[in-house]
């Protein structure tokens, strides 16, 4: 009869222990995807983008080369907004859903920056259709739904430190063009560490003369830039009228083995070990 109840107690037990373990396991799990509360954004300033057309239409009209559609957008918030996604529907012209797309908004806009953003719509799209968007926000991740008009937050777990330590180069661009009409400038830059830099990518954004930024450029630095070294970079613009931005800059940190990314709105920095 004592080894009876032994194993019930120790079944019992056994039971307790299991049943704690699933809550904890389906805690953590709730608490990875639940919404995120924070003094940064709530449901009351997520919609930090203004967009300029929600929905493009008459697509189906165009002629020639014009094969693209533009709409802006700009951040209406006092946070830099990075990683923006922009969710969108291309429709025919009885409005059924065609395809459903996503763009890229490969930069970080600061407070009151407008951006053009152009997509390039299938053969039969008669209108596209804005339906909602993303983007981090310091220590938020935000998702707006347009058409359910749902705003949901959530943690950002992805931690990127600040780019003090990592800032390894001085970036000057040349005021002085040659010429009014000419679209090459030249950028000017330092390696102040003392390392090594290879595989060197600048972020540039050209910006028209209403201080929209209408394109972003990748620029690549060919060479091994070495400690205290100066070198020019020269590109090109797509209109004379424009200017540019320098939004930050990737390399190689050799020593370390691994690429760098510095954002210079954000001022923090995303490492990446090479081969992964």
């Amino acid at each position: 009869m004592n080894n009876i109840m032994k194993k019930s107690i120790l079944l019992i037990l056994i039971l307790i222990i299991l049943i704690i373990g699933i809550n904890i396991i389906t805690s953590v799990k709730e608490t990875k995807y639940s919404e995120f509360e924070t003094g940064t954004i709530n449901s009351g300033n997520a919609k930090t983008l203004q967009i300029d057309n929600n929905k493009i239409t008459n697509l189906s009209d165009r002629t020639g080369n014009d094969v693209t559609a533009m709409t802006k957008i700009k951040n209406i918030s006092k946070l830099n907004l990075s990683q923006i996604v922009l969710f969108y529907d291309e429709l025919d012209k009885n409005d059924n859903v065609i395809s459903k797309s996503k763009i890229d908004i490969d930069i970080t806009l600061s407070p009151n920056d407008t951006m053009q953003v152009q997509f390039t719509p299938k053969d039969y799209t008669d209108s596209i259709e804005i339906t909602g968007y993303t983007y981090l926000a310091e220590d938020c991740s935000v998702v707006v739904n347009l058409k359910d008009n749902e705003i949901k937050t959530y943690e950002n777990n992805k931690y990127l430190e600040n780019s003090k330590n990592y800032d390894v180069m001085s970036i000057n661009k040349d005021n002085n063009r040659s010429k009014q009409d000419d679209l090459n400038f030249t950028i000017e830059i330092e390696n102040i560490s003392d390392k090594n830099l290879g595989n060197i990518v600048l972020k540039v954004a050209e910006i028209d003369q209403n201080k929209e930024i209408v394109r972003v450029d990748h620029i690549i630095y060919n060479s091994i830039l070495k400690p205290e070294q100066k070198d020019k970079i020269v590109s090109s613009l797509y209109d004379s009228n424009y200017d540019i931005k320098i939004l930050g800059y990737t390399y190689d940190d050799m020593e370390n083995k691994s690429n760098v990314d510095i954002d210079l709105i954000t001022k923090k920095v995303n490492i990446v070990e090479n081969g992964q």
